[in-house]
């Protein structure tokens, strides 16, 4: 039989799973958003707006990949994963309200600083 503690204790668990889900989630609208700030950017044909926006998503990737991600490549100490990654986000808000996307750099920003906070609260990062 299971007690109220347990529930609450799966409760929170299924919590934290769904955070690190939407974490994610607001991952990847970083990506997207770089990518359309990179294609707008280009003025220039189809080839090269192409190339702009898949430059700028590998360029978010590698530094994800050297600094933000779980298994980074470059160790990180005190509030430096914290710090990264609210700097990472804000280049995708900074990136949808260049784009004349404001609504939608609005819609990016507050779960993203909502998630940050739940990740902190929970102790969800690694380094």
């Amino acid at each position: 039989m299971r007690t109220q503690r347990n529930e609450g204790e799966s409760r929170t668990q299924a919590a934290e799973r769904i955070d690190l889900a939407a974490a994610f989630l607001l991952e990847l609208a970083v990506y997207v958003a770089v990518g359309l700030w990179g294609y707008q950017t280009v003025s220039a044909g189809r080839w090269l707006k192409t190339g702009s926006a898949l430059g700028c998503v590998v360029v978010m990737a590698v530094l994800w990949s050297l600094f933000g991600a779980p298994c980074a490549t470059v160790p990180r100490h005190g509030g430096t994963l914290p710090a990264f990654q609210a700097a990472w986000f804000a280049v995708g808000v900074v990136a949808l309200g260049v784009s004349d996307r404001q609504k939608l750099s609005l819609a990016l920003a507050v779960p993203t600083i909502v998630n940050l906070l739940l990740v902190h609260h929970w102790h969800q990062q690694n380094g």
